[in-house]
């Protein structure tokens, strides 16, 4: 993976000292510049970056048993020490799919159905290379107002970038833009449900802590329009929206989720980031009529999750993508753009035995045979073939997997 950025680097590079970025609008790959020999003028510094995504953290009940110390704090580290080389974006974003620490001082844990994780695991994933965190989902009034709030706090505390819910009116109204190697990254999250828990806050709040929208039918369009507009008046240059929605465990996404998606990526959406299915969706572009390219990823499935046991079994709960997209600004006319895009299959291991003390242990793989030396059986080898192939068939052709 390291060989592969250093070689996307210096491609990059010697686009810019060619004077010229030939490139295609966004299409996967690009034109190579044509080198001459006439003299040319000296081209403006290029400013790229690597954006990458990861679908949902979701801690039930043995992941944390599993993490927790003789002292009683939690270490999540070791989970993710085979997958951190490969989370290496600029900015690097996954979905944090519980309240974290909401009562402090890691009471008050639970799982399934109203979850509040340990604080430790935002250390964790801040440790294995994301810099921002969503959390507008169906669980995040799972503990309610004081959830929602200590959840930022906590977000805040451990100094990574967040968005989803909001504290005050004026936090809504406050579009998330990021400055990412001079290129203006606008941030847009949405849920299309509350899990029925909308009334545990008042209806005052409820009207400013999450941006809620229909994934069933177009009513919420024009609003969603309305924001991306916004989020461009805030100085976003390229907008990615995140959307938590859709049918848990399908494999496709319904054709309403697609009339939404090329709605949005035509009214200005450059990337949509998609969670909540626990399962891997197809990853798509879409033209605009404007010459725009949008990259679609409708579901990003369970980056890290335990639902081994859910019945029926589902394996495919633990398999999932780590997207990259890389991102130019546009010689010619200023405007960034997706030059190329890749994805990295993975799979979530929870193995039993020795050195795991509290009955399950767990570690974060890039799928197939790259973490064949760490799978304890051959029918675990097995899986995590079965989870690379998997993915491999879901996310389709349009973008490139990354052989480890």
């Amino acid at each position: 993976m390291k060989k592969f950025i250093l070689l996307t680097t210096a491609f990059l590079l010697l686009l810019c000292s060619c004077g010229n970025i030939n490139g295609d609008n966004g299409q996967n790959g690009g034109n190579p510049a044509v080198l001459t020999t006439e003299e040319t003028t000296a081209a403006p510094e290029i400013q790229y970056a690597k954006l990458q995504f990861a679908g949902d953290v979701l801690l039930h009940t043995k992941p944390v048993a599993a993490a927790k110390l003789s002292g009683g704090a939690y270490d999540f580290t070791p989970y993710f020490q085979y997958i951190s080389p490969y989370v290496d974006g600029d900015l690097a974003i996954c979905n944090i799919e519980t309240p974290i620490d909401s009562y402090g001082g890691n009471t008050k844990m639970s799982s399934y159905p109203m979850f509040n994780a340990p604080f430790e695991i935002l250390d964790a994933v801040k440790g294995m290379g994301f810099n921002m965190f969503i959390n507008a989902n169906n669980h995040l009034l799972d503990q309610g107002w004081t959830g929602l709030v200590k959840t930022k706090e906590n977000f805040e505390a451990v100094g990574v970038v967040s968005d989803g819910t909001y504290r005050t009116p004026e936090e809504r109204e406050k579009h998330t833009v990021i400055d990412v190697n001079g290129i203006k990254i606008g941030v847009i999250p949405y849920t299309d449900s509350l899990n029925g828990l909308d009334g545990v806050i008042s209806t005052e709040k409820l009207q400013y802590a999450v941006r809620k929208f229909a994934s069933g039918n177009p009513d919420s369009i024009p609003s969603m329009l309305d924001d991306i507009a916004g989020c461009r008046d805030a100085g976003a240059e390229f907008i990615i929206v995140a959307l938590h929605w859709g049918a848990e465990y399908g494999d496709r996404p319904t054709a309403m989720q697609k009339e939404i998606a090329r709605a949005l990526c035509e009214g200005g959406a450059d990337i949509i980031m998609g969670s909540h299915s626990h399962s891997m969706h197809p990853v798509e572009w879409i033209d605009s009529p404007d010459g725009r390219r949008s990259l679609c990823m409708y579901s990003l499935g369970n980056f890290f999750a335990d639902q081994y046991d859910i019945s029926p079994p589902t394996p495919k709960t633990q398999y999932a993508a780590l997207v990259s997209a890389y991102i130019v600004r546009d010689i010619e006319n200023g405007r960034p753009y997706i030059h190329f895009a890749e994805y990295l299959p993975t799979f979530t291991y929870r193995h039993t035995g020795a050195g795991t003390p509290n009955g399950y242990g767990y570690a974060l793989l890039p799928a197939g045979k790259a973490s064949m030396g760490i799978l304890k059986t051959e029918a675990d080898k097995t899986r995590t073939v079965t989870a690379f192939e998997h993915v491999v068939k879901i996310v389709g052709d349009g973008i490139s997997v990354v052989l480890v």
